[in-house]
């Protein structure tokens, strides 16, 4: 009943934030930023798009131990479902069916999965964070004013340290959450049951995290998530351009940065609607662009990524299920 209460509420959430956004910029606006675009705009959003699935699941593949790596063709189906569903559930509530899927269709252990996508989460801040402190800088000369340098700078060397340093905090939280279930006086058979399950998920999730992996395919994992945001940007640079904002592609940058870290918290609604925007007009603002334009623009980059994703969602689910089922690993 509760579960089904928050999606109501999320969903109905989503429609608020829908009806605001079409409200405050009006469907002239929305329209025309559509007509911008064109039918020639989408198909090369649509290709930059399949380019940045291909790379997310590249670096899926690279990560994985070569013994149960899936196919390129079935991590890219993966991680179209996982991204559908990253965006259409709300408060990150999709990051559960990258583990999910790939247990269920793939030789991958839930474990294995679950290590994998933490260590790209972790790759994808890193990634952010280094090219948000470049694009402040080189947009500040650019618009000779200090956008707050200085606070914007120290945060993001405190945000790249903490993030640096989650690769040896999160084994240490592991271990110890272990410790303290297994001391915890509780006899109950509730939670003796809860207990025994969740314990060697934690340690199997432990060891995969401590699994040594060779520089080589570290390097090459962190590359390919640097490409997929340069690429995410390259399509919000596109989509400004073809808009008719003369913007400069690390004022892309900049811009959407802020609305990617909106959307990175787990305070998103059904469909991420409301969040996304609220970054990405924020962003847009400080290098000159109006509010009502910069939220149009999003707005309409926002729905043409729901689409590609739906694009790519069902054939990908469709793909999964023709193939023989593996029977699940351990977790």
């Amino acid at each position: 009943m509760w579960r089904r209460s928050r999606i109501v509420l999320s969903g109905g959430l989503s429609a608020v934030m829908i009806g605001l956004i079409v409200w405050y910029c009006d469907l002239g606006p929305l329209a025309s930023v559509l007509r911008s675009v064109g039918v020639s705009g989408g198909l090369l959003l649509f290709s930059i798009y399949l380019v940045t699935q291909s790379l997310r699941a590249l670096r899926f593949w690279i990560r994985m131990p070569a013994e149960d790596r899936p196919s390129l063709l079935e991590m890219f189906a993966v991680v179209s479902i996982h991204q559908a569903l990253n965006q259409t559930l709300p408060a990150r509530l999709g990051e559960l069916g990258f583990p999910f899927i790939l247990r269920r269709y793939t030789s991958v252990t839930g474990a294995r999965a679950l290590s994998v996508l933490l260590m790209a989460r972790i790759s994808d801040l890193l990634s952010l964070t280094l090219m948000f402190m470049l694009s402040i800088a080189l947009v500040s000369a650019a618009h000779n004013t200090a956008l707050t340098r200085a606070p914007a700078v120290l945060s993001g060397v405190a945000v790249i340290v903490a993030v640096a340093l989650l690769p040896l905090v999160i084994p240490w939280c592991i271990s110890k959450s272990c410790g303290m279930l297994q001391r915890l006086p509780l006899r109950s058979p509730a939670f003796v049951s809860n207990r025994s399950r969740l314990i060697p998920v934690l340690e199997n999730l432990q060891s995969e995290l401590a699994a040594p992996v060779s520089f080589q395919r570290r390097f090459l994992f962190f590359v390919c998530s640097a490409l997929v945001w340069l690429s995410i940007f390259l399509m919000c640079w596109v989509v400004m351009r073809r808009s008719g904002f003369p913007i400069s592609y690390m004022d892309a940058v900049f811009g959407s940065s802020l609305a990617s870290y909106a959307n990175v918290l787990p305070i998103n609604s059904a469909g991420s609607f409301g969040s996304m925007e609220a970054g990405w007009t924020l962003g847009f603002s400080l290098v000159g662009i109006s509010a009502r334009d910069a939220l149009s623009t999003g707005f309409v980059l926002h729905i043409l990524g729901m689409l590609f994703l739906g694009t790519t969602a069902l054939p990908s689910w469709l793909f999964l299920r023709s193939r023989k089922r593996v029977a699940p690993g351990s977790a």
